[in-house]
């Protein structure tokens, strides 16, 4: 290497830094944290469906576990998440998201309408 960074035959040569590939990493990972964060914004401020909430138990609890859960506190699942801990349910009693986060569930938020939680419509209304 010559005294300007490049090797000695090419002064316009220049090794590539080590820092910079980290940066570049750290560069990916945050443009990939700040698109979930958006996605999760508006997943959540979405338009909601009365009475139906996502609930999330903690991680590694079953299906079964889940839909126990639930039903202990009068809720009714309606349909399955994407993993075995994450379930829809029904119920129209106010204090059903506190009765489940007592029951051990980690989150309980009202289910977002293009989940496909939706009331029916009467025929020929869109």
């Amino acid at each position: 290497m010559d005294k300007y960074g490049g090797s000695a035959g090419n002064p316009y040569l220049v090794e590539q830094d080590q820092n910079s590939e980290k940066g570049g990493l750290f560069t990916a990972l945050m443009l990939l944290l700040l698109g979930i964060a958006a996605l999760a914004l508006a997943t959540l401020s979405s338009e909601r469906v009365n009475g139906q909430y996502v609930v999330i138990a903690p991680p590694g609890t079953s299906q079964a576990a889940t839909f126990a859960m639930v039903a202990s506190v009068d809720g009714l699942p309606v349909a399955l998440g994407g993993f075995g801990n994450v379930i829809i349910a029904a119920s129209d009693r106010t204090d059903f998201v506190a009765d489940m986060e007592n029951a051990g569930a980690w989150a309980v938020f009202p289910a977002p309408r293009f989940l496909g939680c939706s009331t029916p419509t009467p025929e020929g209304s869109v």
